[in-house]
């Protein structure tokens, strides 16, 4: 059964279907995130991050959303691109340990990929 597309739904691209799915985050949060987020900041190129303040996952916890999600919900930043579709999904806790600290806790995996993204040109393979 297909269900018709809602016209409140913001547009995803691919690569934030498949965040979505590989960080297990549910439609409604992310719904709700660029709904109700307060708290936005230019991430460059045009896109903001789109984050919950306190005060918005307590509204959340208002509106019915489980205490579980709620948690998801405070750690939940969405990626908006100049049109306002979702660009990507990421967890605060990495986006500060990232771009706030620049890269001063990344993995010694992580480190190591992108070392190898680098010898080789930046080319994904």
């Amino acid at each position: 059964m297909e269900t018709a597309i809602d016209s409140s739904t913001p547009a995803k691209t691919a690569h934030a279907e498949i965040q979505l799915q590989r960080r297990g985050v549910r439609r409604h949060l992310i719904e709700f995130v660029i709904a109700h987020g307060d708290t936005d900041r230019d991430v460059g190129d045009g896109c903001i991050s789109r984050t919950c303040s306190k005060f918005a996952v307590a509204e959340a916890g208002r509106q019915g959303i489980l205490s579980g999600e709620l948690e998801q919900l405070r750690k939940l930043v969405a990626i908006l691109g100049r049109d306002g579709a979702i660009v990507t999904v990421i967890n605060r806790p990495t986006w500060y340990a990232r771009f706030q600290r620049g890269h001063a806790r990344l993995s010694a995996r992580e480190r190591a990929q992108m070392a190898e993204r680098r010898r080789r040109g930046g080319r994904c393979q």
